[in-house]
């Protein structure tokens, strides 16, 4: 009796293996789906980023006007993210970074 009952648990602990196993196969493909579109999001962020960076580059490069050049330097900024703190958007924090 004591080996037959050994035998059916050793079977159901191969099943419940399977079972753990397979599960797990089917967690990491979710996840593995999810950070596939995570990362394309980011990616395409990025690109998106990109284009506004060059599109700025080339208008503040391409102008005389500082002014100009000045607020497409504060909107890349605040494009890419940089927090308000940080970005040199009135003459007194301009003042006060160099100056300072």
């Amino acid at each position: 009796m004591h080996q037959t009952s050994s035998l059916a648990l050793l079977l159901h602990l191969n099943a419940r293996e399977r079972e753990l196993a397979a599960r797990l196969f089917e967690e990491n493909r979710a996840l593995d789906a999810q950070l596939e579109s995570e990362w394309q999001q980011h990616l395409d962020r990025l690109k998106a980023d990109m284009e506004v960076f060059l599109s700025l580059v080339v208008e503040m490069s391409s102008t005389t006007d500082a002014v100009a050049a000045c607020e497409a330097s504060v909107a890349l900024a605040r494009r890419l993210g940089i927090p308000s703190e940080d970005i040199l958007d009135t003459p007194e924090k301009a003042r006060a970074y160099f100056m300072d």
